[in-house]
């Protein structure tokens, strides 16, 4: 799950980039699937923006 705020959305993590951020931050690369009206989309996010979403799905009971 990421969680962009306000923004929270499934993804699917499809690279570990490593700690080649600023500061030595850890990327991931994510693919979003908005829908079947757009394009599947690659991002390169924080690790601190992703979630499990057993976590996220826990929260929201």
């Amino acid at each position: 799950m990421l969680d962009m705020a306000p923004y929270i959305a499934k993804v699917k993590i499809i690279e570990d980039r490593g700690p080649i951020g600023v500061g030595g931050r850890r990327l991931w690369r994510v693919r979003l699937d908005p829908g079947p009206d757009y394009e599947p989309m690659e991002l390169e996010v924080p690790e601190m923006n992703l979630k499990p979403l057993e976590q996220w799905e826990a929260a929201t009971r």
